[in-house]
């Protein structure tokens, strides 16, 4: 047993580094045929091509080992101490059990399995969301009425957020008609970038922007400064200056940069003005979106405000960025549009009133 375990831990880092060089399913299965050591290896490490796997295994073997493998995963994840390791394979099972469509009947029941770990079943969502958008909005609707799957629902709604599509829409609207405040702050966040308006959409923003919620009375305040109701932006620049919220002054002004920047102007150069000598991280976040919305408006006063926060007391690559931006505009050369900070969601998902 001992020599048998041997020989499988020097075919697997030999499998590791083919695969290492190769970087290819197809190429890898090529060459492993004439290893009948490496083939078996790749075959029980799900390395090989789906019909490689399937010209070994068969089809109902190779379902009972995915369906083996998630409850192994699962089981890993649950039990205390991690006494027991993960199963190998598991990320590749993941990938199958999505792309492979004879197996949606296993995945179907695995999503519906309360006995499943958590962290199993949102592996195989954010994998699913890249490949089938529409069966994750189908399961959405249908599991957000059980109380057990609100930490799924909340993950896909997050995610969805994060780059929305039209057929995530009533996702979101179901979202907002519920009681669950860290889904309601998703859903607006969607809405608000797939262009939500009508008079429904501001009673309904109306209502929110009285909750007890911090991020929900937020994101619906900037929601109904961008459909004219003017009189709630200040709300928002408030937020953006206000040293009890920390962890949600850097998304006060990246809603900000995309309502109203102009508007907030002196708002966004007292963010960047503020000294730290050693900012955190979240401070750090603030002075990123920030520097975006300025680099965005690019009149002179901007570039100044940008140039005393570098040389003050900290820089960035966005800052960096920003700063060429404006030396090419002045130059007379193009400059390139800047994208966005990407939003540190760990940081606002840890914001709950």
């Amino acid at each position: 047993m001992l020599l048998d375990e041997w020989l499988r831990d020097m075919a697997t880092q030999e499998l590791e580094w083919l695969e290492f060089r190769i970087m290819s399913a197809e190429e890898l299965a090529r060459l492993v045929r004439a290893n009948p050591q490496l083939q078996q290896c790749a075959a029980d490490l799900l390395r090989l091509p789906l019909p490689d796997l399937l010209a070994h295994f068969g089809q109902e073997v190779l379902l009972r080992r995915l369906r083996r493998i998630a409850r192994a995963e699962s089981v890993a994840q649950t039990v205390s101490y991690r006494i027991m390791r993960s199963p190998p394979g598991f990320s590749r099972a993941v990938k199958l059990l999505v792309e492979w469509r004879d197996a949606r009947p296993l995945l179907c029941s695995l999503l519906c399995d309360f006995n499943i770990a958590e962290g199993v079943r949102r592996a195989l969502l954010d994998h699913l969301l890249d490949h089938d958008r529409d069966m994750v909005v189908r399961w959405t609707l249908v599991a957000a009425r059980y109380p057990d799957n609100a930490p799924l629902v909340r993950f896909v709604l997050r995610r969805a957020a994060q780059e929305p599509e039209l057929g995530d829409r009533p996702l979101f609207l179901a979202a907002l008609r519920g009681t669950d405040d860290e889904a309601r702050a998703s859903a607006l966040e969607g809405l608000f970038a797939l262009g939500e308006t009508g008079a429904g959409w501001c009673d309904r923003l109306t209502s929110l922007v009285h909750s007890n919620h911090a991020r929900v009375r937020l994101r619906a305040a900037a929601c109904l400064a961008r459909e004219g109701k003017r009189e709630w932006l200040p709300l928002v620049q408030q937020t953006a200056l206000d040293p009890s919220e920390p962890r949600l002054r850097a998304e006060a002004v990246r809603w900000l940069a995309h309502v109203d920047a102009d508007a907030s102007r002196p708002v966004l150069r007292k963010v960047l003005a503020e000294d730290e000598l050693r900012p955190s991280r979240q401070r750090i976040a603030e002075l990123n979106e920030a520097a975006w919305a300025l680099s965005r408006l690019g009149s002179t006063e901007d570039l100044s405000a940008l140039l005393d926060a570098s040389v003050r007391s900290w820089g960035s690559p966005m800052m960096d960025r920003a700063l060429e931006c404006h030396l090419a505009r002045q130059e007379g050369r193009p400059a390139e549009d800047i994208p966005p900070p990407i939003p540190n969601w760990e940081e606002y998902d840890a914001v709950t009133s």
